[in-house]
This record gives C-alpha cells, sequence and structure tokens, in this order.
C-alpha cells in the first residue's frame, strides 16, 4: 500500500506534525526504516529506558514516526497518536497481506465430491479435503493441510500446512492454524487391562473453536471423550501448547509456549497461562487468573488474582516465600551457632 503521511494521520484521526506528502509503503522497525517506510516510538516498561529509545528514534531514517505524544528532539514526520502500537496493529493488515501462491484448488488438491467450498477459497497443492467438509468463504489452505471427514471451517481463516484437523472438528470465522498443529486428535485416556496393560478409551466427541482463534505451530488440542472440547473467541494459543480432552477455555485468554492442560480442566475468560505451565486435570480457572511460568497448578483458584509457583498460589505469598528460602543457610548458621552458645 502507498499513503501519504497526511492521509495516514486522517484515517488514525492522529495529529500531524510535519510534510503531509510523504509517501509511505511500508511498517518497519526504528533502526530498519527508511525513507519510504512508517515507524513508530513508543514508551518502554522500563522508565530509565526512554532517553536511550528517543536518542535512537532520533537517528532513524523513518519517513514517518508514530509517537504517543510530539517529540521536538525529533525531525522526521510525526504522526501523534495515544497508542502507536495499537495503531501498527491495525495498520499493519493494510501495508501486508499474506502471499497466496495459488488461486481456488490447485490441481495436486484432493477435494472429496460431497465437500462444500464457498466462493473465494484457496487450496494448495497435496491439500486432502475429506467427504462432508465445509469451507467458509475467504478461507485459505496451504499445501499438505489434511481435514478429516465431516470438518467445518468458517469464513476468512488460515490453515497453514501440514496442519491437521480430525473428524467433526469445528473452526469458526477468521481462525488461524499454524504450521503442523493438530486439532482433534484422541485424548489420553486409558484403563487398566490385565491382558494388554491398558485399554484405550474411544474418544467419541469433537473439537469447537469459535470465532478468532489462533493455534501455534505444534499444538494439539485433543477431542473430547464425549462432548465438545472448547475453545472461546478470541483466545489465543501459542506453539507447542497441548490441550486434552474435554477441557474448556474461555474467551480472550492466553496460552503461553509449552503449556500443557489436562483433560477435564476448565479455564475462565481473559486468563494468562504463562509458558512451560502445568495444570492438572479437572482444574478450575477463574476470570482473568493470571499465571507465572513454570507454575504448577491443580485444583480451583479464584480469578482475579497473580499466583506462581508449584503448586501455584498468590504471588505476593510466593516471593516472601522465595526470598525466606534464600535466606535458610544464612538462618541455618545463625541456629547453629545459637546453640552452641546455649549448649544444647
Amino acid at each position: 500500500m502507498n499513503i501519504t503521511s497526511g492521509e495516514l494521520a486522517a484515517a488514525l484521526g492522529a495529529e500531524l506534525h510535519g510534510d503531509n506528502s510523504v509517501k509511505l509503503s511500508n511498517i518497519k522497525p526504528l533502526n530498519d526504516a527508511q525513507g519510504g517506510d512508517l515507524s513508530f516510538l513508543t514508551a518502554p516498561r522500563e522508565r530509565d529506558k526512554w532517553t536511550e529509545l528517543l536518542e535512537f528514534a532520533k537517528n532513524s531514517k523513518a519517513g514517518a514516526l508514530l509517537v504517543p505524544e510530539f517529540q521536538d528532539q525529533i525531525d522526521n514526520v510525526q504522526i501523534v497518536t495515544p497508542d502507536p502500537m495499537k495503531a501498527i496493529i491495525m495498520l499493519a493488515s493494510k501495508y501486508y497481506r499474506a502471499p497466496r501462491d495459488f488461486e481456488g484448488i490447485h490441481p495436486k488438491a484432493v477435494v472429496h465430491e460431497s465437500a462444500e467450498i464457498a466462493d473465494n477459497v484457496s487450496i494448495g497443492a497435496g491439500a486432502v479435503i475429506s467427504a462432508g467438509a465445509s469451507i467458509g468463504e475467504g478461507t485459505v489452505i496451504h499445501p499438505n493441510v489434511v481435514l478429516y471427514p465431516r470438518v467445518t471451517v468458517g469464513k476468512n481463516c488460515v490453515i497453514h500446512a501440514c496442519a491437521v484437523l480430525r473428524e467433526m472438528v469445528t473452526l469458526g470465522d477468521d481462525c488461524l492454524v499454524q504450521p503442523n498443529a493438530v486439532i482433534g486428535s484422541d485424548g489420553f485416556g486409558y484403563v487398566p487391562d490385565p491382558k494388554l496393560g491398558h485399554r484405550r478409551i474411544p474418544h467419541i466427541g469433537s473439537v469447537e473453536f469459535a470465532d478468532g482463534v489462533d493455534i501455534g505451530a505444534n499444538s494439539a488440542v485433543d477431542r473430547a471423550t464425549l462432548g465438545k472440547t472448547t475453545i472461546g473467541r478470541g483466545t489465543k494459543i501459542d506453539n507447542l501448547v497441548q490441550i486434552g480432552h474435554n477441557v474448556k477455555i474461555g474467551e480472550a485468554t492466553l496460552v503461553c509456549c509449552n503449556v500443557g492442560i489436562a483433560g477435564s480442566s476448565t479455564i475462565g475468560n481473559q486468563v494468562v497461562i504463562g509458558g512451560m505451565t502445568g495444570v492438572g486435570d479437572h482444574s478450575v480457572l477463574g476470570d482473568r487468573l493470571r499465571i507465572a511460568g513454570n507454575s504448577g497448578v491443580q485444583g480451583t483458584y479464584e480469578g482475579d488474582q497473580d499466583v506462581a509457583g508449584e503448586r501455584a498460589f498468590p504471588v505476593a505469598e510466593w516471593f516472601r516465600s522465595i526470598t525466606s528460602f534464600r535466606k535458610l543457610p544464612q538462618l541455618f548458621r545463625r541456629v547453629r551457632a545459637l546453640e552452641k552458645k546455649l549448649d544444647i
């Protein structure tokens, strides 16, 4: 896209300082941006780094900068908007569209005659669309994706290479599935058997994603034993995440890399689960609970709090405990000295 600095400011309802005719054709970070690029300056989390970041911005060659407030030390064209990062996210989809190296159905794709394919759908080479599958308008299926029978994919979804959606899985609109994700695999369910050691429990349920769900590369969501494993609207799942059978996750929840969620757990809305965290089976996590990375949670946790540790408990208590733990050697020496003095 080519847009002038003035047009961009008008589109954002932002205040422009400088030339309104600078043509901006791309978005780039401060250090890479050149005269035809848009970049941005936003306040860092650590206040003491603001001066350093401002100095960095002064040396940027960007054609225009999005800034939270006007900076008289910067010579670049400035577009003042309260949240530059939010503006960049909004603009990114206008400047960048994921490439389609094919339009329509590739000759080397295998599409069953009973599958329902809406308008403006792209299906790449080697993809397999099985009987009774349904794909909504504007969806992109990249090469070597496999949709099992009776899979339903909504509108404007993107499913990247080598992802697999098992039978009866449902995706809402605007879902994003990264490469090698597996949705609808059998859950890890077995019963002891004297002859076999462990007998498989049949998993005859399904998985259902609401609108706007993203799932990262090499992640897996198990189908329900009975009923549905469900992921709520706008929830985002990182790479290398395991979600067990019959798990229910609410809306706008974030699940970070390497998290494992055991079966039949219920996770509320706007929960944040930090990386490398394990969630035990049948756990209940309340709305807006925030779990620090490398934690272990098991049981029921009320929402609107931060927890950490193994097993996780309120983060303030966790930090006090860690502080005390680090003082144990010193405390032990003091106790030994006191015992020696008292001849105990």
